[in-house]
């Protein structure tokens, strides 16, 4: 039976590994879109709690866990793509608000 210690030393590269891993590029999307939809909100006068999230962390969460879904229906690299576009769509828009409506979130990436 390998001890606790030989079992980790086997383990430590592929925890290197995951660590180094290039940055999700939904992350951007989700931070952009959480931005967006609190200006909807703020529009609205209404909060959070009102839209069925804790809070904004909870938004972006939530978020994370749609790319999570879209990369095992579709390719990653069409999500990916999604993502970037998405991100730089909502950072360059006039209108957050907007730009967050037009976002179809049913629609798998292709």
């Amino acid at each position: 039976m390998p001890s606790p210690f030989t079992e980790l030393r086997r383990l430590l590269p592929l925890l290197a590994a995951a660590c180094a891993a290039e940055p999700d590029p939904c992350a951007p999307m989700c931070e952009a879109a959480a931005d967006a939809y609190a200006a909807c909100l703020e529009g609205w006068g209404a909060d959070w709690p009102a839209a069925g999230y804790e809070d904004r962390a909870d938004y972006v969460d939530r978020c994370a866990t749609w790319a999570w879904e879209m990369r095992l229906l579709a390719d990653e690299a069409a999500v990916d793509a999604t993502c970037e576009r998405r991100a730089a769509d909502l950072a360059g828009a006039e209108d957050p608000c907007a730009a967050w409506q037009a976002i179809d979130w049913d629609t798998v990436p292709q």
